[in-house]
């Protein structure tokens, strides 16, 4: 038995069905996020988080599941970045009017 098969019945057949729980919330926070609104710049932390959790799908075995996790993650990524940018751009708007961010 070789290194990757014993990792592979050792460590990772017990934990299937957790990672496959936590890729499953990844995916159900990813279509929720697309729902809800957002004050700018909220979606990097949740994006964040949320690609955190579909980084369950690359370990889970089977093609399918880890071409899946990384577009999802590659739009996570992007989610991140466009709120990041929302939110400076907010935080300008809010100088500008003399007002401050919400906490």
């Amino acid at each position: 038995m070789n290194a990757l098969q014993y990792i592979d019945t050792r460590l990772l057949r017990p934990l299937r069905p957790v990672l496959r729980f936590v890729f499953g919330s990844g995916i159900a926070l990813l279509l929720l996020g697309q729902i809800i609104t957002f004050y700018p710049g909220a979606e990097e932390r949740f994006y964040t988080f949320t690609g955190c959790l579909l980084l369950a799908g690359l370990v889970l075995p089977g093609w399918p599941y880890r071409v899946v996790s990384v577009l999802l993650i590659a739009y996570c990524i992007w989610g991140a970045v466009e709120g990041q940018r929302r939110g400076i751009k907010y935080q300008s708007f809010l100088e500008q009017k003399g007002l401050s961010r919400p906490h």
